[in-house]
């Protein structure tokens, strides 16, 4: 996570800040993200989608987070963010975008903003987790992390829409850092 940062509202940046490099770079895009979470999932155009996505599941926590994930997972596509830019694109940007029938293409901090604001949206709590991959030392790969209560016992899991060949539940498994954020 590195060089600029823009979060994007439909078609226009709206903001563009300078981030620096390194672990304060992805210190920051964290927090950038954590604002963008928290006011999407205030947003009644974004609470209506989750709804929509959880129609039918049933009322408890594992059932409305598969839901999201079920959906979310065949309907966007991963692609990464050119050098030096990290851009976010808002989750309304998004949900418009798959309303005109698009499949978004999305790196990892979109997804994560997009499935911790629809899950927030409709009262589960989430978390972010950076974390560095081999063979590198560097913060490079996010993903949500969502509680789940279900018959009195609480669970972390994490969501990671980069992978949807993993399954759902997967997450890195040999990480060299781990930075966890509270949404």
């Amino acid at each position: 996570m590195i060089g600029n940062i823009t979060a994007q509202t439909y078609g226009v940046p709206t903001e563009r800040r300078d981030i620096g490099w390194g672990e304060s770079a992805m210190l920051k895009t964290l927090s950038i993200m954590r604002e963008l979470i928290q006011k999407a999932s205030r947003d009644y155009y974004v609470r209506r989608w989750a709804e929509k996505m959880t129609e039918g599941s049933g009322p408890k926590d594992p059932q409305k987070l598969m839901a999201l994930y079920s959906y979310l997972s065949s309907s966007l596509n991963y692609c990464k963010d050119m050098d030096g830019v990290e851009m976010i694109k808002t989750p309304k940007l998004i949900l418009q975008l798959m309303e005109m029938g698009e499949v978004p293409q999305l790196d990892c901090d979109c997804m994560t903003v997009l499935i911790l604001s629809l899950a927030k949206s409709i009262g589960l709590q989430g978390a972010m987790r950076a974390v560095a991959l081999p063979p590198h030392d560097e913060y490079s790969h996010v993903y949500a992390l969502v509680r789940i209560i279900d018959e009195g016992s609480e669970q972390w899991v994490p969501v990671d829409l980069t992978r949807p060949d993993m399954g759902f539940g997967w997450e890195c498994p040999r990480a060299t850092k781990v930075k966890t954020v509270r949404v």
